[in-house]
């Protein structure tokens, strides 16, 4: 098991969210805007609103960023991407999802979607955060490697 470096497993868990929260955005005040306002309305609480459901989920995107981005710098290589996402969606959206569900706050259709939309979204997010954990990786061995490898290492 290679070692794990935290600050670029943050970045690039950040990143991944950066991808996972822009798609929620999208998707749940333009595509689904509709379906979260019937489950709202059928709450009938005062204090949950759209706004409010939507800052959720971007705390949930960062989240899954991060928890994936570490399984994967702990089972590091390009071919664990997408058992690493699944992971990711395992630990964040299925207990999300189920939870909202057993407390009856969102109807099972709508919780379907944000799980299903989640795995699209981690699969994506974990792609380009993996990368950027790879590339940040690659540019910390060129910088130890010594001016004199540089020209060797650069190509």
């Amino acid at each position: 098991m290679t070692p794990v470096s935290w600050p670029r497993v943050l970045l690039s868990g950040m990143i991944a969210g950066i991808v996972v929260n822009s798609s929620e955005y999208l998707l749940d005040s333009f595509v689904f805007v509709k379906q979260w306002e019937e489950a709202i309305k059928t709450l009938n609480k005062p204090y949950f609103s759209l706004t409010t459901i939507i800052a959720s989920l971007q705390i949930l995107g960062f989240a899954a960023g991060i928890i994936t981005l570490r399984r994967y710098a702990a089972k590091s290589g390009s071919k664990k991407l997408l058992p690493t996402a699944l992971f990711g969606w395992v630990l964040t959206y299925v207990p999300l999802c189920v939870a909202l569900i057993a407390l009856k706050l969102i109807p099972i259709p709508l919780a379907a979607i944000v799980a299903a939309s989640g795995l699209v979204e981690l699969a994506g997010g974990a792609s380009l955060g993996c990368w950027i954990y790879e590339e940040i990786r690659a540019a910390a061995v060129r910088a130890a490697s010594g001016p004199e490898l540089q020209e060797y290492v650069s190509d």
